[in-house]
């Protein structure tokens, strides 16, 4: 569904660039959150293909040349410790889940500023990023990804590539 909202935002704007009733500040601006939005899209995709493959060796089968994953072709689909590995860190590698919060608060924040109002509300909803469940004690992070297993985190990180091509499209709608 992610790839889909991508491809029909890429095509909103290829359609947008023939139209000339539309400012050159307006529509590079739309370009410029478009290619944000892949740019950030690619880094997830990127964390997802790492959890994968740390979840067990046999799983390089599973991601193609291009970084998609078919997770008919993985195993150990309940394997915790690499995503933690890969969000969290270990004694030999940093944690990326850091990096993922402070690309998906500027994200937040790029749409923000583009946005009206209405649009204002959805995307503050739909990129909440503080613990829900347990505002005092858990971090987002440890609330989306500690001890949670392989499929769990695929999911969760795909969830997040849909809302924000979902967020962009909306955005190119109301900008151009």
């Amino acid at each position: 569904t992610s790839r889909m909202l991508a491809s029909g935002n890429t095509l909103v704007l290829q359609a947008a660039q023939m139209d000339t009733t539309l400012s050159s500040q307006a529509l590079a601006q739309a370009r410029f959150i478009h290619e944000q939005t892949l740019e950030l899209d690619s880094y997830i995709g990127d964390l997802m293909a790492a959890i994968v493959k740390l979840s067990h060796e046999d799983n390089m089968q599973a991601i193609d040349a291009g970084g998609a994953i078919d997770l008919d072709k993985a195993s150990y689909l309940d394997n915790h410790r690499s995503t933690e590995a890969v969000i969290f860190g270990n004694a030999m590698e940093d944690g990326k889940g850091n990096a993922l919060l402070e690309s998906l608060e500027n994200h937040k924040e790029l749409l923000l500023n583009h946005a009206g109002s209405d649009l204002d509300r959805i995307i503050r909803e739909m990129l909440h990023l503080k613990s829900s469940n347990h505002p005092e004690d858990m971090s987002w992070l440890e609330e989306n990804f500690y001890q949670t297993p392989m499929i769990a985190a695929m999911i969760s990180l795909s969830n997040l590539q849909f809302k924000l091509h979902f967020l962009e499209g909306e955005l190119l709608k109301e900008m151009i």
